[in-house]
């Protein structure tokens, strides 16, 4: 975690001083989230968790570096814990109901962005990997119960003696663009996971986990609008940006002295043998 902290700021800061383009833009998607507790516990996924935010971006002309990308976003997170019953006279459990819980978050990720452009630049196929800082804005809980069907939800009250607010971790994913003019659109797939708890302090609280770091997926899309009326740069751009810059070399015309005709009847002489 500290070495990703270290590596996405040297990019950052390079990119004050590095040749590139700046990019602002606007992201909306729906996603999954789960937990990964300790001890271990029977636990499910949520789906049909919402994200959107907005975008920057900045690409250099360096070969290798490709973009650097922060965002700032409004994500939903959470996971869901079964309530297990014994089956009577065998070793095994059932599933009789669940407790679920969302979360609103306030996340920026800041990542890496490699990428390379195809379509004459017109398709660019890129990764993201870097890290994420969140704030839990509000929560909800549900509990819903197989045999009756009953169910029950309201707002989660937060208590600094038992959640965690703050949380941090890791993403990575990949994802398509393409570019018209100044305007680019985007799709992408990016996997959260995360290093933080979002429960704490077992001593005081017995049902909370050892371990409770919160997991998502998100597919997005969204549209980028790219500042300054430059093209697309890339490194295969800026060296052709180079040569269109030199000078033209100009070659003085030489004389050169008149071939002489060779009789092919002549003899040979001996100095040419």
């Amino acid at each position: 975690m500290k070495k990703a902290l270290i590596y996405i700021m040297v990019l950052l800061a390079g990119a004050g001083t590095a040749r590139g383009q700046h990019y602002l833009g606007l992201r909306a998607g729906m996603g999954s989230g789960s937990s990964r507790v300790f001890p271990q516990r029977e636990m499910g996924t949520v789906w049909g968790l919402y994200s959107g935010g907005i975008s920057w971006k900045y690409y250099t002309d360096e070969p290798f570096v490709g973009g650097i990308e922060i965002d700032a976003m409004w994500m939903q997170q959470g996971f869901r814990e079964y309530h297990m019953e014994n089956i009577p006279d065998t070793d095994e459990r059932r599933r009789v109901g669940y407790y679920q819980r969302s979360v609103d978050v306030a996340m920026v990720p800041i990542m890496w962005q490699p990428h390379v452009y195809m379509f004459r630049q017109r398709l660019r196929v890129f990764a993201n990997a870097g890290i994420t800082f969140s704030y839990i804005i509000s929560s909800q809980e549900k509990t819903h119960n197989y045999e009756d069907g009953a169910e029950t939800s309201g707002e989660y009250v937060l208590h600094s003696t038992r959640d965690n607010r703050v949380g941090y971790g890791l993403c990575g994913g990949g994802g398509l663009s393409w570019s018209a003019g100044r305007i680019e659109l985007f799709a992408e797939a990016r996997y959260y996971i995360g290093y933080s708890d979002i429960l704490k302090n077992r001593n005081k609280y017995e049902d909370n986990p050892l371990r409770s770091p919160l997991d998502g997926l998100q597919m997005q899309a969204g549209v980028f609008f790219r500042l300054g009326k430059g093209g697309i740069r890339s490194d295969q751009g800026r060296r052709r940006v180079v040569i269109e810059d030199t000078a033209p070399v100009v070659v003085p015309d030489l004389e050169l002295p008149p071939q002489q005709a060779v009789d092919p009847n002549a003899a040979i002489l001996p100095e040419a043998i």
